[in-house]
């Protein structure tokens, strides 16, 4: 049922008095006066102005379980002599990966090439004199893959198979798919803008004024951040043992926090 305000109820009923008084004003001079009163206080309650406004950033939050996982591999190659020696050593891990990877029912829309990249690599050692020189440690390949897992319970599985290819697992975030983070934005920009709405009530009511109409709204979006579960540390980098290199094959996930900022303006009556 459609609300009726009531300063529009108000000003209906008076409407109606005075057409009732000016009927009678000609018969009876006191009904007069009495219209005329009234046809003011009609006027006053039509031309009320705001008496200002006030701003107010209103914070939404939501915590829920993620529906992907990222897994990102990385592989690492290195030849003394040839850059190319070094990338097709890279490649070959790669192909490996893939193929594993297929094998498991993955597709090659859920894996992704974040970064590739080849360059030569110097170190600063104390020649037989004791000065410090620049020496050559051959060229190093580094390649970074993203594997999207929807089932989590394949992690472990997805894990084992690319560490067993040659390629080591530099983290695992859990992240939220596209879809989901549109259907979250919604709701926590929504809440957002409730809590601007109550805390200005509560501000406008506990000062003796009304709260009027949301003037303006502007919105600093959502933040959203994956939540790294595991992350290797490569502490010896090149000479790593991949054995070592693999997160816990058991994983839980965890909840993910999304939040919401909204500034709105209302009107103070």
């Amino acid at each position: 049922m459609k609300k009726i305000k009531i300063g529009s109820f108000v000003v209906a009923s008076i409407i109606i008095i005075t057409l009732f008084i000016a009927i009678t004003a000609s018969s009876d001079p006191s009904m007069a006066d009495a219209s005329k009163n009234i046809n003011e206080d009609l006027e006053n309650e039509t031309t009320k102005e705001p008496q200002g406004t006030i701003s107010i950033t209103g914070t939404g939050r939501i915590d829920l379980r993620p529906d992907l996982m990222g897994i990102y591999l990385k592989i690492m190659t290195n030849d003394i002599d040839s850059a190319k020696t070094a990338k097709n050593e890279a490649a070959k891990i790669i192909d490996r990966v893939i193929n594993s990877l297929k094998n498991l029912g993955f597709t090659e829309d859920q894996m992704e090439t974040v970064s590739y990249d080849i360059y030569p690599k110097y170190e600063w050692e104390d020649n037989e004199y004791g000065n410090s020189q620049k020496v050559f440690k051959g060229y190093f390949v580094e390649v970074m893959m993203k594997v999207e897992v929807s089932d989590f319970d394949k992690a472990g599985t997805v894990i084992d198979a690319s560490v067993d290819a040659g390629a080591l697992i530099d983290r695992i975030d859990f992240e939220l798919t596209f879809d989901k983070r549109n259907e979250v934005k919604i709701d926590v920009l929504a809440e957002a803008a409730k809590d601007a709405k109550l805390k200005a009530k509560a501000i406008v009511e506990a000062l003796g004024d009304e709260l009027g109409d949301a003037k303006t709204i502007s919105s600093n979006e959502y933040t959203y951040n994956p939540v790294t579960y595991w992350k290797n540390t490569y502490e010896r980098e090149f000479s790593l043992d991949v054995s070592t290199s693999a997160p816990p094959t058991t994983i839980l996930a965890g909840d993910l926090t999304i939040t919401g900022n909204v500034q709105i303006t209302f009107e103070v009556w």
